[in-house]
């Protein structure tokens, strides 16, 4: 299915600007299903979702997006979109692991060690938690 791209922004932006973030949303979905790996579809579909106060819809997005920054090797950007997700449900154990990962992958033991410890304070005894600070 082909569609235009430009006009169903511009109808999705319409639509926010009157304030029906509902219908905005579905057309951020038609377009996410024409072009699964567009990263700024999935950071404003978050948005709106975050708007909308459907926090869980919010997270669902973020985490898509910062699995294809992570997909790009852009580790920075995705540990910037899971310190969002931390930012709206700040016991998110998954994300503290991925966050840590990527502080790895990048060199920056310290921190990662730290996301660790996050995780030990949310849930103490995890034990992957505890084998990635002794790994550190």
């Amino acid at each position: 299915m082909v569609i235009d791209k430009e006009k169903i922004l511009g109808i999705a932006q319409k639509y926010i600007l009157k304030g029906q973030s509902k219908k905005a949303i579905k057309e951020y979905l038609k377009l996410i299903e024409a072009s699964p790996k567009d990263k700024r579809l999935y950071l404003k579909l978050g948005d709106l979702y975050l708007k909308n106060g459907e926090n869980e819809k919010a997270i669902k997005e973020y985490l898509k997006l910062a699995a294809l920054y992570v997909e790009e090797d852009l580790n920075f950007r995705a540990i910037s979109i899971y310190k969002k997700i931390l930012s709206i449900q700040p016991k998110h154990i998954e994300t503290f692991y991925q966050i840590g990962k990527l502080y790895l992958k990048e060199g920056l033991a310290g921190s990662a060690k730290s996301c660790y410890q996050s995780v030990l304070e949310i849930k103490p005894g995890d034990q992957e938690a505890l084998k990635a600070i002794e790994e550190i």
